[in-house]
């Protein structure tokens, strides 16, 4: 059975082998916000499109396929989020996922406070103890699912349910996670799926539309 100190020392080679890649990764992703902030336009949403998908294939072959070859990362985690890689492609073409930042106000708010609590995920890490490379940081399957939550969540009803709903999956597995490996952090993963639960369930009607 896998130990806390098993996950840690796979984040840790993780970290050690990516963190230029993920530093790229991050770089990008914070320009492709900023584009779609601006612009909102069918390009900018298809490269978020683009870059979700091709960042859950990074994690699903990296980060599962090729360090952590545990039991549940070979039959459970790389297949979803390679099945999530594959989603978001098609939906490049699909159009589906209609990125957009709340009009409303209090919204916009809470959009920006979530995407800000999820940037803050390592310093989370470092605070409650971790030292690098043993630290959670943006471009792994935790944090990077808190991402895709919250722009899709922004965006509801405009989004494709399945995508979400299998990103919802993994969210609840944070609670586990917690206390099994130790990740306290990853209470935000937990909350991110309890609300994309509450989302899912008032707007079903509307996203049932959508497809």
């Amino acid at each position: 059975m896998k130990t806390a100190d098993d996950f840690w020392n796979v984040i840790g080679l993780y970290n050690s082998q990516t963190i230029y890649y993920q530093i790229a990764l991050i770089v990008i992703g914070i320009f492709i916000v900023g584009l779609l902030y601006f612009k909102k336009s069918d390009i900018a949403r298809a490269l978020l499109n683009m870059y979700f998908s091709f960042s859950f294939a990074w994690i699903g072959a990296i980060f599962f396929l090729a360090n952590d070859k545990s039991t549940i990362g070979l039959f459970f985690a790389a297949p979803l989020f390679i099945a999530l890689s594959i989603l978001f492609m098609i939906d490049v073409f699909r159009k589906k996922n209609h990125y957009s930042f709340p009009k409303d106000k209090l919204k916009k708010k809470l959009s920006f406070i979530s995407i800000i609590i999820f940037l803050l995920y390592p310093a989370i890490s470092i605070l409650i103890g971790h030292r690098y490379p043993e630290i959670t940081t943006l471009i792994m399957p935790c944090p990077l699912t808190v991402f895709a939550i919250i722009m899709l969540s922004m965006s509801i009803p405009k989004i494709n349910r399945y995508i979400y709903i299998l990103l919802l999956i993994w969210a609840i597995t944070g609670l586990p996670k917690i206390f099994m490996f130790n990740v306290p952090e990853d209470i935000l993963l937990f909350i991110s799926g309890l609300v994309g639960i509450f989302l899912l369930v008032i707007n079903w009607k509307k996203l049932h539309k959508q497809m």
